[in-house]
């Protein structure tokens, strides 16, 4: 026998004991008696991939993820040799991923969610993020020690924030203005703050 963890859709946990080489009718009826979920309507996830044979292997302290079905489970097409190690997400979650999001990408909610337990807002955060920016920002983070070993940490800290504003400049259209004054000749724009329009409310005593 060994041991599991069974978690629901609302991030409750039940320990179960459990044979190596489980029956899933058996297991699904071990659950409905744990949390009072309907067996029949009950979808596992073990590893990642959603359980849908009579048996399944388990080890000890493996988690298996509980969801209940609205309506039919879909059948997902078979995937070829080179797709077997394709992750699958589960459903009925608050972060789903975009359908043409990478296996990796796939792979690392799975692993935030189930083996990490971030809560979902986290995961909201750091999956509306770009998989490629946060590795822009991790190589950025990692080149911090070198760039202090060479005595221009400083140098380094400005030059990047000077990229990311030119980065973040945009295309203009012709004849639009920059909300920069520096690229519109110095030429202020409607509505700007200064120093003369300040002076002036407060002499008319608008402030």
């Amino acid at each position: 026998m060994v041991g599991i963890t069974v978690q629901t859709a609302s991030g409750r946990r039940y320990t179960l004991q459990c044979r190596h080489q489980q029956e899933v009718a058996g297991l699904k009826h071990q659950i409905e008696h744990a949390t009072g979920l309907p067996g029949e309507k009950l979808k596992l996830v073990h590893k990642g991939k959603t359980v849908d044979q009579d048996y399944v292997a388990l080890s000890e302290s493996d988690v298996v993820l509980v969801m209940v079905t609205r309506g039919p489970t879909p059948v997902h097409p078979a995937h070829d040799e080179d797709d077997e190690d394709v992750a699958v997400e589960p459903e009925e979650t608050k972060v789903r991923l975009p359908a043409n999001a990478s296996n990796i990408e796939r792979k690392l909610l799975l692993r935030l969610r189930h083996d990490w337990h971030l809560p979902e807002y986290v995961l909201m955060v750091v999956f509306a993020v770009h998989l490629q920016t946060w590795l822009i920002f991790v190589a950025w983070l990692a080149s911090i020690p070198i760039a202090h070993a060479m005595s221009i940490g400083p140098l380094y800290i400005l030059g990047s924030l000077i990229l990311v504003i030119f980065r973040n400049l945009g295309k203009r259209q012709p004849g639009e203005a920059s909300a920069y004054s520096i690229f519109n000749d110095f030429q202020e724009l409607p509505g700007q703050l200064n120093a003369g329009r300040l002076d002036e409310q407060l002499r008319h005593g608008h402030m």
